[in-house]
């Protein structure tokens, strides 16, 4: 789908995006944690959900950045919505999963993500047709702010 986003922008396009991370199950059900599926090793992931039925991905909001600029946009984080309560259980549960042990606490505990994607503005990012020459890694700010 970003992939998509790239080719429809216009070179001066932007896309902003407000992207929920939290297990979609604490919606409805308040004794499921909001980062409950973080506990759960891969294997059992893959054995609890699939795409017929129960699904939900675990990108963290680091991951959804790099969807973006594999895309050839140039994404930054401009804004994490991180508790005090998510951090705590982030700590507790991290290890379930080996790729989340690469991520700081706080990407793991954020449970909305703000992002903005940009088409690249240099002619040298992109090739004669529009497409990405080549990925474009940039390094978004981020901010954690406490819920109001």
């Amino acid at each position: 789908m970003t992939s998509e986003w790239a080719r429809a922008l216009r070179r001066d396009g932007r896309t902003f995006h407000i992207v929920d991370t939290k297990d979609f199950h604490s919606i409805n059900d308040p004794r499921v944690p909001e980062l409950g599926y973080l506990r759960w090793s891969p294997r059992l992931w893959r054995f609890a959900t699939s795409r017929y039925l129960n699904y939900q991905n675990r990108l963290r909001s680091p991951e959804f950045a790099r969807l973006f600029e594999a895309a050839g946009l140039e994404a930054s984080i401009t804004e994490r919505l991180v508790t005090p309560e998510n951090i705590a259980y982030a700590r507790e549960h991290y290890a379930s999963d080996p790729r989340f042990r690469k991520m700081t606490v706080e990407e793991l505990a954020t449970t909305q993500t703000k992002l903005c994607a940009t088409v690249p503005n240099s002619s040298k990012s992109r090739g004669a047709r529009g497409e990405p020459a080549s990925l474009v890694a940039t390094a978004g700010k981020s901010s954690v702010r406490e819920p109001s």
